[in-house]
């Protein structure tokens, strides 16, 4: 972290990412400073105080949340805001509540306008940081016929905290709008199409595809979240309650085995046109973290009795998977996506060989450690490290591939603030004592920024050595009777598929 951080603070600070190897920074998310607010709770917890003093100074002083550009809702939302809420959590200070809040009002004015007099019924994809009338009525209008599941439906976590913070209803009201919205349409239906028609609120007609993947992922991981997050109230029961169905939808719908490997794998389904029905044996990184998201609705009792048992040993199947996507490559790095081709072995899939420094897998291997212990998932998060360390550190921060196949491999000029916000976190997370970050107290967003869950309000985290005096043990004592029923379950699992991912090497 500190290598990672001190390039960003020489070579780019202030800037939205770092790039390496050219030793300077671009703001493709609208100059917010993404890299530096996305780091600010990573350097708490990691007693980086200096720098995260100066993080804070540059907040104060130098953040435009004003600025004449338009920016990614999503990302918007999952890193800069997310990123400053988990520092408010972590420090309790006001200036960084009233700084997400004012761009969350940005938010806000994408909703508001939906669902009145014949315009669209979900948001623009694009934010406007400093919109005159017209700009705004023509982004709104125009912004693009369709949108991402993940776009409108990745805003639930930041949202809720948001009102738990500042007493604001328009927030938590809007979050749950758009949710409803969806359960109206899909009643019984957990797994969603991924792209949606803005006017009508409904399914895109065109080419179409039902994935946990990339543009619709963080969607299923904000139901359980989103769920914990808001103490588990009985008002929010309709956000596990679809969680529960899209994850059978999943298992049942896209979960896979490759017929060599034996290696469990979430593919893709087309939803309609040429494509519809047809399954793609492709997973991407990106859907490593189901396995995790999996794991900690089993232990925190979003589900139980057998359904819990099945749920732990998918996640324990796909974390094994997850691992192999970086112990079969000659790099020992993943590459965005696998192929699982009939008759062939794992392979990586075509045009999605690179790397771009991605946190999935080590955040799934820090879940499923934390939740039953097993030192494998240290072994395979300290492999996947070291070899981050031996391919892509320069001289000048850490940044992405061009091909894991290829020994060295060839960089890029790209250093995501993800790095920071999230691989860093989660690898240093997975070497820590097992009461930082307690799930009694903290749930992680997307970009994981952990946020405190609602009532816990006395409890509030007064820097990372706060967030870690409260003991996970006593938490973990009383988890569900499902938990300790899946748990000897996910064990036997994980030592099944590694044998037969085993005796696979042995016979190749």
């Amino acid at each position: 972290m500190a290598e990672s951080w001190g390039a960003y603070e020489k070579y780019a600070w202030g800037r939205d990412e770092l790039q390496p190897l050219s030793r300077t920074g671009n703001d493709r998310f609208g100059g917010l400073g993404a890299t530096l607010v996305d780091s600010m709770d990573t350097l708490l917890l990691m007693g980086m105080h200096e720098e995260y003093a100066r993080a804070r100074q540059w907040v104060a002083t130098e953040m435009d949340t004003s600025r004449n550009v338009s920016v990614s809702m999503f990302e918007t939302t999952i890193r800069i805001i997310g990123g400053l809420l988990a520092a408010y959590d972590l420090t309790d200070d006001a200036l960084l509540l009233a700084r997400a809040r004012a761009l969350a009002d940005k938010v806000l004015i994408n909703f508001r306008v939906t669902g009145h007099g014949g315009g669209p019924v979900l948001p623009t994809a694009d934010v406007l940081l400093a919109p005159d009338e017209a700009t705004l009525e023509d982004l709104l209008i125009n912004g693009g016929e369709r949108t991402a599941l993940a776009e409108f439906g990745t805003i639930q976590m930041e949202f809720s905290a948001l009102t738990s913070r500042t007493g604001d209803e328009e927030f938590v009201t809007t979050a749950d709008g758009v949710i409803a919205h969806l359960h109206r349409l899909y009643p019984e239906q957990g797994l969603l199409p991924t792209w949606f028609d803005r006017m009508s609120g409904r399914l895109d007609e065109e080419a179409n595809t039902y994935s946990v993947g990339g543009l619709g992922d963080s969607y299923y991981e904000y139901l359980l979240k989103t769920w914990l997050l808001r103490d588990r109230r009985t008002d929010v029961d309709m956000y596990r309650a679809m969680w529960e169905v899209a994850m059978d939808d999943v298992l049942e719908v896209l979960l896979a085995w490759s017929p060599n490997a034996e290696l469990a794998y979430v593919g893709q389904m087309g939803v309609n046109g040429r494509d519809g029905g047809r399954f793609h044996r492709r997973m991407e990184h990106l859907m490593c973290y189901l396995p995790g998201n999996l794991a900690l609705g089993v232990a925190e009792g979003a589900v139980t009795g057998a359904k819990a048992a099945k749920y732990a040993e998918v996640a324990a199947n796909l974390t094994l998977t997850c691992w192999q996507m970086y112990a079969r490559m000659p790099s020992g790095l993943a590459p965005d996506a696998v192929q699982f081709e009939r008759g062939k072995p794992m392979a990586a899939a075509r045009n999605l060989a690179h790397n771009a420094l991605r946190p999935e897998a080590i955040e799934s291997f820090w879940y499923l450690w934390r939740l039953t212990g097993r030192e494998e998932y240290r072994e395979w998060g300290w492999s996947v490290f070291s070899a981050f360390r031996r391919w892509c550190r320069t001289r000048s921060g850490y940044t992405s591939l061009e091909d894991v196949n290829v020994v060295p491999p060839v960089k890029k000029d790209s250093m995501e603030s993800f790095w920071l916000s999230e691989t860093l976190k989660y690898a240093y997370l997975l070497f820590s004592p097992s009461d930082e970050l307690p799930f009694n107290l903290f749930v992680l967003n997307t970009e994981a920024h952990p946020l405190r869950i609602s009532g816990h309000s006395d409890m509030r985290a007064s820097g990372a050595v706060a967030a870690s005096a409260y003991n996970a043990r006593r938490a973990m004592e009383r988890l569900s009777d499902a938990r300790r029923l899946a748990r000897p379950i996910a064990e036997l699992a994980l030592a099944n598929a590694t044998a037969r991912a085993l005796r696979y090497d042995q016979d190749a």
